[in-house]
This record gives C-alpha cells, sequence and structure tokens, in this order.
C-alpha cells in the first residue's frame, strides 16, 4: 500500500473526529498548549512579575530565602484590588496575583509572618485573623518557634479556628508587657458574635511583673456586663484546646462569655490566675479533658459574678497543683452557680481555703473532688448563705487539714428564701462540717 492510499484512509477519520468535536463544543475549536509554571523567590518579586506574559507562578517563599508562606498564584487582569494575604497587586496596576488556598486553610505566614522567632509577628497574625474571618478560611501555624512584641489584636475574628501544629511543635513567644498577647475584643452592642477558637499551639511569655497582663484574652471587664448594646457584645463559644502557657499575669481570661470549653491545656507561672471567667455563662473549664494549671501566684481559677452574669460554670477533672505559697485558695467562685466536680488539688500554701464559694453565690455544688493540702485552714469556705447548696463525696487526705467553714452571710431578704443544704459522704478528719456560724446577717 503506497503513501497516498494511507493518507486518503486516514483523511476521514480525522475528519469525523472533528466532526464530533464540533458536535460538543460548537463555535471555534482551539488548540492550547499547557501554561509553564515557573517560579519567584518571594512575594515582592511575584508583585513585579508580568502577567500576561506568565499568568501562573510558584512562590518559593513570603520573603526572599525562606520557605514559609509560598504557594501558587495565577494572575488576573483588571483593576488594583487592595494587597489581603490572598490577593496581590501588580506593580503596573493592571491585574493581581489571585492565592490558590488547599482546604480553605490560611497559614499565618501567608500574611507575613516570618515565624523565625526573632521577628515580630503580630500585625501580620491579627491581618490572618481578619482575612480568614472575612473569608471563611481557617487559620493554621507552622512549626518551629514564631514571635511577638505587640498584642495581637484583629479588627474581625469571629468564627476563625486557629489549628497550629501542637503544643511542643509549634511555639510562639510573647515578648508583650502589661498588655495582653492575644486579645478579642467585641464592640458594643446587642448583637452576639462568634469567639475565635484555638488549638495545639505553646505559648511562652515573661513572668510578672514584666510579662503580659493576660495572654489570650476574649472581651475585657471594662467593656461591661450590662445586658444591652451599651456594653461589649456577648463573646459566644470561645475554645481553647491543647494549648500550653507558661507566664503572663493571667493565662486565659473571659468576660462576658457564653457556652465555652477551656480543656486539655496546661497553665503554669502565671502571676495571678491560670483561668479567670468574668461574669460568664455556662462556661466550662476541663471538661472535654483535664487541664493541668501549676505554679501560680494567685486563685488557679477564678469564676466571678457580675450582677446577673456569671450562671453554671463547670470545672471539672482539672489537676491543680502547688499555687505560691500565701494564696488564698485554689477555686474561688463568686458566679450565682458554680459546679466544681471530680479535681485534685495539691500543694502546700498555708492559705485560708482550698476552694472558696463567696458572696453572690445563690448555689453550688463541690461533688467528688480530692483535696490534699495539709496546711490550708479549710478545706472548704463558703461565705454567702447559699439558698441551694450540694457537697458531698469529697475526700481530703490532710493530716492535720482544717474543715468545712460555713460563714452565712447575707443580706436581710435571705431570711425568707428556703435553704436546702445537702452534704454526705464526705471524708475528712475533722468531720464535716465543723464550724459554723450561726446567723451571718451581721
Amino acid at each position: 500500500m503506497n503513501r497516498a492510499s494511507v493518507a486518503n484512509r486516514r483523511g476521514p477519520h480525522l475528519a469525523g473526529l472533528f466532526a464530533v468535536l464540533l458536535l460538543f463544543f460548537p463555535g471555534e475549536v482551539a488548540w492550547a498548549a499547557p501554561q509553564p509554571v515557573l517560579a519567584v523567590a518571594s512575594i515582592a518579586e511575584l508583585k513585579a512579575a508580568d502577567g500576561a506574559r506568565t499568568p501562573i507562578l510558584q512562590v518559593t517563599g513570603y520573603y526572599s530565602g525562606s520557605l514559609l508562606g509560598g504557594g501558587l498564584f495565577v494572575w488576573q487582569s483588571g483593576g488594583r484590588p487592595p494587597d489581603n494575604c490572598t490577593v496581590f497587586a501588580t506593580g503596573n496596576g493592571k491585574g493581581a496575583w489571585v492565592r490558590r488556598l488547599e482546604d480553605g486553610v490560611l497559614d499565618v505566614t501567608m500574611c507575613g509572618a516570618h515565624w523565625d522567632g526573632a521577628s515580630d509577628d503580630a500585625e501580620a497574625i491579627s491581618a490572618a485573623f481578619t482575612v480568614a474571618s472575612a473569608n471563611g478560611f481557617s487559620l493554621s501555624c507552622p512549626g518551629g518557634t514564631g514571635r511577638i512584641a505587640s498584642t495581637v489584636a484583629p479588627a474581625h475574628f469571629a468564627n476563625v479556628v486557629l489549628r497550629c501544629r501542637g503544643m511542643a511543635a509549634s511555639t510562639l513567644t510573647c515578648a508583650v508587657e502589661a498588655r495582653p498577647c492575644f486579645l478579642f475584643q467585641n464592640p458594643a452592642g446587642p448583637q452576639a458574635v462568634q469567639a475565635p477558637q484555638i488549638y495545639d499551639l505553646g505559648i511562652v511569655s515573661g513572668r510578672m511583673p514584666h510579662g503580659p497582663s493576660v495572654v489570650i484574652q476574649y472581651n475585657s471587664i471594662g467593656g461591661g456586663f450590662r445586658d444591652d448594646g451599651t456594653t461589649q457584645n456577648y463573646m459566644m463559644r470561645p475554645i481553647v484546646q491543647r494549648v500550653q502557657i507558661s507566664g503572663g499575669g493571667i493565662g486565659i481570661q473571659c468576660s462576658k462569655c457564653f457556652d465555652g470549653d477551656f480543656s486539655l491545656d496546661a497553665l503554669s507561672y502565671q502571676g495571678r490566675h491560670g483561668f479567670d471567667i468574668e461574669g460568664s455563662d455556662w462556661m466550662s473549664l476541663g471538661d472535654a479533658g483535664s487541664n493541668r494549671i501549676e505554679r501560680t501566684g494567685g486563685p488557679p481559677i477564678r469564676l466571678a459574678s457580675h450582677g446577673t452574669f456569671g450562671n453554671g460554670d463547670l470545672v471539672s477533672h482539672n489537676d491543680i497543683l502547688w499555687p505560691a505559697p500565701g494564696v488564698e485558695t485554689y477555686v474561688y467562685s463568686s458566679a450565682r452557680t458554680t459546679y466544681l466536680e471530680k479535681n485534685f488539688f495539691e500543694g502546700a500554701t498555708g492559705g485560708a481555703c482550698e476552694i472558696t464559694i463567696d458572696t453572690g453565690a445563690a448555689h453550688a455544688v463541690a461533688r467528688d473532688n480530692h483535696v490534699t493540702d495539709r496546711t490550708v485552714k479549710n478545706w472548704l469556705c463558703v461565705v454567702p448563705q447559699l439558698r441551694q447548696a450540694d457537697f458531698s463525696d469529697n475526700q481530703t487526705t490532710s493530716h492535720g487539714q482544717g474543715p468545712a467553714r460555713f460563714e452565712n452571710k447575707g443580706a436581710w431578704k435571705d431570711l425568707f428564701f428556703r435553704h436546702a443544704i445537702v452534704h454526705s459522704g464526705n471524708w475528712s478528719e475533722e468531720g464535716f462540717p465543723s464550724s459554723w456560724t450561726l446567723l451571718g446577717f451581721f
């Protein structure tokens, strides 16, 4: 068979294939060669590149010489949008580079965090929260060590989840003094805001008096606790889990918060409190897994009421160890309703109490706790005339530890309430209770 006959036999087949293409793809059928993917070293080089000639670029790192914060970018023609971690305008103003994100996860290094242990990454981390909140992204941080020398205070943070590599793998050094490391502050108004969540991170800060006032702060005491638009919004469902915090005045503080959880955390060497829950409702400490709190300079756990705020807070399964000598109590609560269950206390404070229920409380439960500090004067101190309480199945291995003490202080209106105080199954060398004041109204 000659070449002409072969060509004649191939011709109808090619014509048929072309006809099929026209049937399914009417109009012009053009052959598009695959675009080469070229690499540049930094975001600065990306912004200077000609997107019309090379519309796809791989960036090695956010900064030249770094392997962090880079990624794949596609050029789009048009106006000049502002840079925001995922979009970077070209130098000629004729288009922008758009970042391709995998699974909607934005790393803080993609917003300019150096994560080198020396640079101040606070501004970049704040920007990452704002961009993630606006676009529905999750946040991540790499392994290794980052550093902040100013407060991370994003303008927007609603619904953001920050998940790093692990409390031992990802470390953030906080070099802030007398201010929070992280501050998530709601504005005044009646609309509740979904709080950010933080997972799998270690935070190391200076100790008092030169360390931060708070390491992670949700809202502020000064933001107010009225149930109207004149004070800060509710902080809804804040979650901090598998986070290790060393140093600072307070480890985690939450004001006017609702339905959050702080569990599986390790807090140590706070100058004041490990956890400080101010005027917050239905918050839990340890319910999703035990917290370990040790070597604090003040009460390791503080629950405070602010008027009608401070209800139903749960403290359970916490390992509370060795507060500084002189600390007056391990757990302090003036919340209207408190549940303290299955916690372990150990140390030698020489303080007044291991558990303190203070004025402001109306209802309290302390159940199945194991208290071991033989140096305290009373393992349980109840100041107010409670309207209802259950103190049961607590154990003290005291060898000289003081008994429970009830002061029964209250306002005149407490005389008109029927009080139901239940105590049973408690074991103490001193008995339960053996220290009462009869009236307590004076």
